[in-house]
């Protein structure tokens, strides 16, 4: 989930859809303010503003998979805020994929599967007829600082610094550097504090998408068993090199069977994507290039690439 910060004195990232997506970067601006306070309500509008909304609008105007709804009623130097400019650009009966975001290398470190973190994955949940949050923790990633603390799959969070998790604070609190998480237990019928607590620091880390791995033997059969929770390549294609490793392992042990693990991916990069689905196809399939995905352009770069075949 992305959420949208104050844009003064920032740089923008603006993704929109085109395919699966484009991110694009918007040059500095700053947020208008309001006229003097002498009972003058008017709205300046800065120069560097204008600028901005206008590359909004040609770029939206030409990439976006959606260009015909624009509404071209709309004037790009009459309009105060960029963030609301963009948001009324976007066709809302089927757009559910486009954001501007201002925090670039959060978002590329994202993209490339880097950020700072404690290390777990939250699942949030909410105690029926309360404000207060509860976190089932979904899986650790090896190595951070949340596994060596000793978080585990499982674990049920009630507090994070002390402080009971509630609708208003738990995104904050989850997102804090340091993190002493309170544990609670579920006895069958609730969940009950417990006075047992983990203490983590964020750090920067590499969050290899094949989270685990195994072989197990069953019944005659060589199971291959893979959690796999995010489809993304890495800045140098180091996740593809371990996912390599991996089903070179399965390879060699002669597998008979094999089980991927997708609860907890939200999807992700086309790269990783065809390499994942090439190493687990039949031959024959990859042999004969049969289609993985299918783009869907606007009309302006479908006739486009079409003129360039």
């Amino acid at each position: 989930m992305f959420h949208y910060k104050d844009l003064s004195m920032k740089k923008f990232i603006l993704l929109i859809v085109i395919i699966s997506g484009l991110i694009v970067f918007l040059p500095d601006c700053k947020k208008d303010l309001p006229g003097p306070d002498d009972g003058d309500t008017t709205v300046i509008i800065t120069e560097a503003t204008k600028y901005v909304n206008n590359w909004i609008w040609d770029v939206m105007n030409e990439v976006y998979l959606w260009n015909t709804y624009i509404p071209q009623s709309l004037e790009p130097d009459k309009e105060p805020d960029p963030e609301n400019f963009f948001k009324k650009l976007l066709y809302s009966k089927k757009d559910r994929f486009s954001w501007i975001d201002d925090d670039y290398k959060g978002l590329m470190d994202q993209y490339y599967g880097v950020a700072k973190s404690t290390g777990y994955s939250p699942a949030f949940g909410k105690f029926s007829n309360t404000d207060d949050i509860f976190i089932l923790v979904e899986y650790v990633y090896p190595g951070s600082p949340a596994e060596i603390a000793g978080l585990k799959r499982g674990d049920i969070i009630l507090e994070i610094n002390n402080i009971s998790l509630t609708t208003v604070n738990y995104l904050n609190l989850y997102n804090s550097s340091t993190q002493t998480v309170t544990l609670g237990e579920f006895n069958g019928t609730s969940i009950s504090l417990t006075d047992r607590k983990i203490s983590m620091t964020a750090e920067v880390l590499a969050l290899d998408p094949s989270l685990y791995h195994e072989i197990k033997e069953i019944g005659g059969h060589k199971i291959g068993y893979l959690v796999y929770v995010e489809f993304t390549s890495g800045k140098d294609r180091e996740y593809l090199s371990s996912l390599e490793q991996i089903f070179s392992e399965f390879s060699t042990a002669g597998i008979t069977d094999l089980i991927v693990d997708f609860r907890y991916n939200p999807g992700g990069d086309i790269d990783a994507t065809g390499f994942f689905a090439s190493a687990i196809a039949p031959a024959s399939v990859v042999q004969n290039h049969e289609v993985l995905v299918r783009f869907e352009y606007n009309s302006i770069y479908n006739d486009y690439f079409l003129q360039k075949e």
